[in-house]
């Protein structure tokens, strides 16, 4: 379940920081929506993770028409249906909760990544690690640059390692 919740949370991710840094969101953000709001559905109606419905399975009984999506046949009432969609937007709301949080109390980390970003457009793992521990973003690029460095003179060896070879082959 935990792990579930932390999967709903990275989706909203998107969505929460742009409310927290732009007040508002984008429609960018509608297929990761669309996911987490999966998740949440399928714990409450198929996985028996919802407190308030408890271990019931209310998955779809499967389609009238075989392979064809017009209208599910469900086996539980209007009520219960109702029911099902709160659970589902409570699992929403609290992460969505939970997720703002996280960010409220990272938010200089949160925009020395979107800084870092805006100049390289690409992060990996290891500058991720270095904004989570503090690093500023001077110090992330410094880094970048350092590693972006030693690969072109690690080509550049190999290169040169290369041409030497092929060189002594035309002596042969």
């Amino acid at each position: 379940k935990e792990t579930l919740y932390s999967k709903i949370q990275s989706l909203l991710g998107g969505i929460c920081a742009e409310k927290l840094i732009n007040g508002d969101t984008s429609t960018g953000a509608s297929s990761d929506l669309k996911r987490a709001t999966s998740i949440a559905k399928r714990m409450v109606t198929e996985w028996g993770m919802s407190d308030e419905l408890g271990l019931v399975y209310s998955g779809s009984d499967g389609d009238i028409f075989v392979g064809k999506n017009y209208q599910e046949r469900m086996s539980y009432s209007e009520s219960q249906a109702s029911r099902i969609d709160n659970e589902i937007k409570k699992i929403i709301d609290e992460c969505e909760k939970s997720t703002t949080k996280l960010l409220k109390d990272n938010k200089s980390k949160l925009l020395t990544m979107a800084n870092v970003l805006i100049e390289k457009e690409t992060i990996y793992a290891e500058e991720v690690d270095l904004i989570v521990e503090g690093k500023s973003k001077e110090e992330v690029l410094s880094h970048i640059e350092n590693k972006d460095q030693k690969t072109s003179e690690t080509e550049s060896r190999k290169e040169e390692k290369n041409s030497k070879r092929y060189s002594s082959v035309f002596y042969l």
